[in-house]
C-alpha cells in the first residue's frame, strides 16, 4: 500500500511518500535527512521540512515550544471505529536551532528582527494503514527569551 504523509503547518507543508508493508517508525530530521530504514517501509520521492519563518524585535532571542505530546494523523476515512488503520502517530519533534543554556530551542532574530527554523519528527505506523494521504496540523510558537 502506499502511505502518503502531508502535515499542514502553515506557512509550509511538509511531506514524504512511503509504502508501508508491515510496521515500524520513520524519522525526518530538522536539516531533511530522512531515517527510512524499517524492514517494512520504503520512502521515496522527496521530503520536505516545515520552515517557521518569525519576526519580531531585532537582536532578540526567542524560544521555540514544539509539541510536547504525540499528534495523530488521519485518513481523510478516519471514523469512530476506525482509529488503527487510519491513524499514523508523529513524535519526537526536533529543531534545527540551537539549544540554549536552559537546553531549550532557541533562536536569536537578525538586526531587521528576522528569524526562521526548521522542524521534523518522527512517525510510527502500526503496520495496519489503509494506503492514502494522512494528514494533521499541529501547533509551533515561539516566545521571547
Amino acid at each position: 500500500m502506499k502511505v502518503n504523509v502531508e502535515i499542514d503547518c502553515t506557512p509550509e507543508e511538509a511531506r514524504a511518500f512511503m509504502v508501508v508493508s508491515g510496521g515500524g517508525t520513520v524519522s525526518l530530521a530538522a536539516d531533511g535527512t530522512l531515517d527510512c530504514s524499517a524492514t517494512d517501509i520504503v520512502c521515496s520521492g522527496t521530503t520536505d521540512v516545515p520552515t517557521f519563518d518569525i519576526g519580531g524585535t531585532a537582536s532578540k532571542a526567542v524560544t521555540i515550544n514544539l509539541p510536547s505530546s504525540t499528534v495523530n494523523l488521519r485518513h481523510p476515512s478516519f471514523g469512530a471505529g476506525s482509529t488503527g488503520e487510519h491513524t499514523i502517530e508523529l513524535s519526537s519533534f526536533v529543531t534545527d536551532a540551537a539549544n540554549n543554556g536552559a537546553g531549550d530551542p532557541e533562536v536569536t532574530l537578525d538586526g531587521s528582527g528576522d528569524g526562521s527554523f526548521n522542524v521534523g519528527g518522527t512517525i510510527t505506523f502500526d503496520g495496519s494503514e489503509v494506503a492514502g494521504t494522512f494528514s494533521a496540523t499541529f501547533n509551533v510558537s515561539v516566545e521571547y527569551t
